[in-house]
């Protein structure tokens, strides 16, 4: 058959020939579908048009399937059961699935959160693919198109048509090289903070300009920072924070980052520079709402966040 006369196939009449075989008789297999023997008859004819094949003859004992049929009958209950599974709905397996799910972050999230996650799934989903990229600016329009499956940024005022799933909240904290000039220091001042150059790492959406929120805070109260780097790579952000007296915002588990380890000191902020709380969101398109498979891999991201205590916290 063409792939363009599927266009005229009512699939009904497929369930109806497969009774037909398993009976061999119109009447057992009318009272089996429902329906009038009449009414099989005339799908029996619409079968015999759509096969260009008598289908069965007429025995003393029944209907008797013709060679066609009989080749149809090999292969009609696989084709069914896939039918099936394709209408019903099924329970996720995740230990079967095969496929590709596209998760964007930023790289503060990514450093500590992803090799956890890549570790759960191969347990749980051994034949799941997991592609992680960097948060675009265009990150809302590829969940909308289907582009990435989810993201994670800073919990904002979206659109209802993206979902969002609280994660946590994140500590920033101040960070230096180990042996920096103030890491001696239980507290630093603000004119200790404001007295050696920065380095600032800025994502996609995590503020209206692109800067830090840092320096929203140091702008309320009509002041600014020197930023010697700016930049989107954390690693490179890091590697210059070691070979400097550069002060950068961050989080303590950058301090516990097997390339990193002993060469990082992090310091709470000044107390007159509070630095705001971040809360971070796991976002969807509503487009992926009814997919089992994505709500099994957000239940996942989601449990990790919370229940498992070796995971970092965003």
């Amino acid at each position: 058959m063409r792939r363009n006369q599927l266009s005229r196939v009512d699939f009904k009449l497929l369930l109806a020939l497969q009774v037909l075989i398993e009976e061999r008789n119109v009447t057992r297999a009318a009272e089996r579908l429902h329906v009038t023997q009449p009414a099989l008859s005339k799908t029996l004819q619409k079968l015999k048009e759509l096969f260009n094949d008598p289908l069965f003859t007429r025995g003393s004992h029944g209907l008797i399937p013709t060679p066609k049929t009989e080749e149809l009958a090999l292969k009609l209950p696989p084709l069914l059961e896939q039918l099936q599974l394709l209408v019903e709905e099924q329970e996720f397996d995740p230990t079967r699935y095969r496929g590709r799910f596209r998760l964007a972050l930023p790289q503060l999230i990514a450093q500590t959160m992803v090799p956890h996650l890549v570790e759960r799934l191969s347990q749980r989903a051994p034949q799941l693919e997991l592609e992680v990229t960097d948060l675009s600016a265009n990150y809302l329009e590829e969940l909308a198109t289907g582009q990435r499956d989810f993201i994670i940024q800073r919990q904002l005022n979206f659109d209802p048509d993206y979902l969002c799933h609280t994660l946590g909240f994140g500590q920033a904290l101040c960070l230096m090289r180990h042996d920096h000039p103030l890491s001696h220091k239980s507290r630093m001042s603000l004119e200790d903070y404001l007295s050696y150059p920065h380095v600032r790492v800025y994502f996609p959406g995590m503020n209206d300009n692109n800067a830090g929120l840092i320096d929203e805070v140091l702008q309320q109260q009509q002041l600014t920072r020197r930023v010697l780097l700016a930049t989107t790579d954390l690693g490179s952000a890091l590697e210059t924070l070691i070979q400097s007296d550069c002060l950068m915002v961050g989080a303590m588990h950058y301090t516990n980052l097997k390339r990193f380890s002993g060469l990082l000191h992090a310091m709470p902020f000044p107390e007159d520079l509070p630095f705001p709380e971040i809360s971070f969101a796991l976002v969807q398109h509503r487009r992926s709402l009814n997919s089992r498979a994505h709500q099994w891999l957000k239940d996942q991201i989601l449990d990790m966040a919370y229940e498992d205590p070796t995971t970092p916290k965003v």
